[in-house]
């Protein structure tokens, strides 16, 4: 009965290009030294080599029998590290039980790519593949392809930083054309180019039902946003798509607007980190007021400037359906976050705005304070700047000129440390000044400066525009004003006292004896 059984095991077919169903019961395996197990011949072995994987043809027209939990594809993934002389992963081993199977940042290329493809192909329990950062490369997609072709069970691939290149891009979009179990994937940051976005545009235009798909930190740009846009268009699965960090740009950017007028199927797309002109954002305006589907928008990371959000804003007038909308590291200023704010507030959908860091105005809060008391609404922001009334002030007590230019040559002047300063400005020790913390440091210093052009002073000094000057911002500032005056000086005292420069100082000599400021004490406040 035994050696029946044993002749029927041999002569089964390694792998079977048809889904065995899984056993309800377990079969307890028997011990080595009992019944010494036979592993069935490798069908591969005459034929297979490097760059392709040759599998049996014969199970295409007849319907396996299932196999006994010996043949499972840990034996086959043994069978085959045995034949190419490798070392068997024992995490992967384990994993081959289970549903998930995740190996990141491993190094899987070539004959260990082949093995662990083979596995695969024969293993019916796996439904989630992650082999992010794996060095992939082309030939060890090739492998792993085929398991896409040959397994019905997998419904999840991540392929990030894998290497893929134009033709590992290539080989997954013809595999993808019949493939209609796979719903999630990731192919971001493969070194993927704008040449190579006519494969994505054949993969979204084909027949696949994908759900999910990652193209982000690849670089399609102007003429690879058309193609991919085409394809976006006429595609009736997908649901989740990432464009982002892909210098989508110009017509490329535009595109992708433009397809949102016609698809109806995607709900969440993300195209942060790219660059968004006029022309861009009208267009993107243009897909929001007619598309019916989306329901969160990532913007964020555009360089789009406050008229360029309010082409946005048009398009959510009559959209319905965006509920989060993300904005962040745009140079909307506050005046554009206003904007923002009230044009998604009449629109009755919005539930979430995210501006990230932005520094918004007292009439922003107030605002957003009034609407929630009626409305669930998230709203994510930087700091509140508060409005100085203007002062009535005595013009005599300051000086003509750049106020920049009079508050770094009164600090060299008094031959001040930059850092004593800035700890000296820092009220609250949190390493950066605020606007309040500048003017009160600056009037309390008796440097003469009218508070009216504080303002354009610190909006000088503040580089990111957050609204507060850190340390690196005013050591810039500081060392570009005295290189200036240096080298004015290394020419001579005359063309010193000359330049703009010269002149301030002459008027802060003044203005300290005439105020009893003593330019040689070491401290910033008297």
């Amino acid at each position: 009965m035994l050696k029946t059984y044993l002749r029927k095991l041999n002569s089964l077919p390694l792998i079977c290009r048809h889904v065995i169903p899984r056993k309800t019961r377990l079969i307890q395996r028997r011990k080595t030294e009992d019944c010494p197990m036979l592993l069935p011949p490798l069908s591969i072995d005459k034929s297979d080599s490097d760059e392709e994987l040759n599998f049996s043809e014969d199970s295409d027209t007849l319907t396996p029998e299932p196999r006994p939990p010996e043949l499972t594809g840990i034996n086959v993934y043994l069978a085959a590290c045995k034949k190419y002389n490798l070392d068997p992963m024992s995490a992967f081993q384990r994993q081959l039980s289970g549903e998930i199977v995740s190996l990141r940042n491993q190094n899987i290329r070539g004959k260990t790519a082949k093995a662990m493809a083979l596995a695969l192909v024969a293993n019916h329990s796996v439904s989630s593949i992650d082999l992010g950062g794996s060095d992939l490369g082309q030939t060890g997609i090739a492998y792993l392809a085929e398991v896409l072709n040959d397994n019905a069970n997998i419904t999840e691939m991540n392929l990030s930083g894998s290497k893929l290149m134009s033709r590992g891009l290539q080989i997954i979009a013809e595999v993808m054309r019949e493939n209609r179990t796979l719903r999630s994937l990731d192919l971001s940051d493969n070194g993927f180019t704008e040449k190579d976005a006519t494969y994505l545009k054949d993969l979204l235009k084909s027949r696949c039902i994908l759900r999910h798909l990652n193209l982000s930190k690849n670089t399609f740009e102007e003429s690879g946003g058309v193609l991919i846009a085409q394809g976006l268009a006429e595609n009736t699965t997908l649901r989740v798509l990432n464009l982002s960090w892909n210098h989508l740009r110009g017509k490329g950017a535009s595109a992708i607007g433009i397809s949102l007028t016609t698809n109806d199927m995607i709900e969440v797309l993300d195209i942060s980190w790219n660059g968004f002109d006029m022309y861009a954002c009208h267009s993107l305006g243009q897909g929001l007021d007619k598309n019916s589907s989306l329901r969160e928008l990532d913007i964020s990371s555009n360089r789009i400037s406050p008229s360029g959000i309010a082409k946005v804003l048009e398009g959510l007038e009559h959209n319905t359906t965006l509920t989060i909308l993300k904005l962040a590291c745009n140079p909307l200023g506050p005046e554009g976050a206003l904007a923002v704010l009230k044009a998604s507030l009449n629109s009755r959908n919005i539930s979430e705005l995210d501006f990230g860091n932005q520094p918004v105005s007292v009439e922003f809060v107030d605002l957003l304070t009034k609407f929630q008391f009626h409305r669930d609404v998230k709203v994510y922001y930087g700091k509140v700047l508060c409005k100085v009334k203007p002062e009535v002030c005595d013009d005599t007590m300051y000086i003509p000129g750049n106020p920049l230019m009079i508050l770094f040559e009164f600090i060299r002047m008094k031959k001040l440390d930059i850092l004593d300063v800035f700890k000296t400005l820092d009220a609250d020790r949190d390493h950066s000044i605020t606007w309040g913390e500048f003017r009160i440091g600056i009037k309390k210093s008796h440097i003469p400066v009218r508070s009216r052009d504080l303002e354009q002073l610190i909006r000088t000094m503040d580089l990111n525009k957050d609204g507060e000057i850190s340390f690196s911002e005013l050591v810039v500032a500081q060392k570009s004003h005295n290189t200036r005056a240096e080298k004015l000086l290394a020419v001579s005292q005359d063309a010193f006292y000359d330049s703009t420069i010269g002149q301030i100082h002459r008027d802060l000599q003044t203005f300290c004896n005439d105020t009893n400021v003593f330019l040689k004490r070491y401290k910033l406040l008297e």
